[in-house]
This record gives structure tokens, sequence and C-alpha cells, in this order.
């Protein structure tokens, strides 16, 4: 037997108030998703919560970053000048090998974006 034929007049069933309810209930739960600031779309329609810093963050220097890019530029130019030498002297073949020993380490300087803190040593 069906419930809602013996409904008295002016008493609702509970699925006439769920979907008296439900078109509320939507609009209200679109409306805070669309309207929240804090869940940013990403690449590819994911969802991307960042953080803006904390302990394990990577932390370097800008400076000390600037400056490493302009010793690599000086210190690339060099070593490309003496490499496209024709004849090198054991000289110039001994300060090639510097410069270029020179632009790794300022290379790895620059592009060192700092340490996590999980990655340093923890006492004993």
């Amino acid at each position: 037997m069906d419930n809602s034929l013996l409904a008295l007049p002016g008493r609702e069933s509970k699925s006439g108030k769920i979907a008296k309810l439900l078109p509320a209930v939507l609009f209200f739960g679109l409306l805070f998703y669309f309207s929240n600031p804090s869940f940013q779309q990403g690449e590819n329609n994911r969802m991307k919560m960042e953080k803006s810093s904390g302990r394990n963050g990577k932390h370097a220097n800008p400076k000390a970053r600037q400056s490493a890019e302009e010793q690599y530029q000086k210190a690339k130019e060099a070593w490309q000048q003496i490499k496209s030498r024709a004849n090198k002297s054991p000289e110039d073949k001994k300060l090639q090998q510097e410069l270029e020993k020179q632009v790794k380490h300022w290379e790895k300087k620059k592009g060192w974006k700092g340490d996590h803190h999980s990655q340093k040593h923890k006492g004993n």
C-alpha cells in the first residue's frame, strides 16, 4: 500500500520535505564551492592548494643566486674563448680545465634552491 495516500492533509511525507530541501542544499553547496578562494584550479583542472612557506620549503638567498648567475656567465664566456682556440699551449689547456671546473661550480650554485629541513643533520 502507498503511504502517501494515507497521509493526513496538512502533513507532508519525508520524501516531500526532502524534495523541497534538495534544490536549496544544492544551490548553497555550489555557491560555497565556486566562491571559496582557498581552492584554486591548477593545470589539467586539478585542485591545487598551495602553502606559501614551511619548514620543508626551499630556502635560498635570491641575491646569492643572482650573483652566481653573473659569475657563471663570466666563467662560461672565458671558457668558451679558451676552448675555441685552435692551438693551445699546456698552460692554456690547464686554464681551460680550471675554467670548465668553475663553470660547473657556478652552474650548480645558480640552480641551487636550498636545503629541505628534513635533509639537514639532526643531532648525534
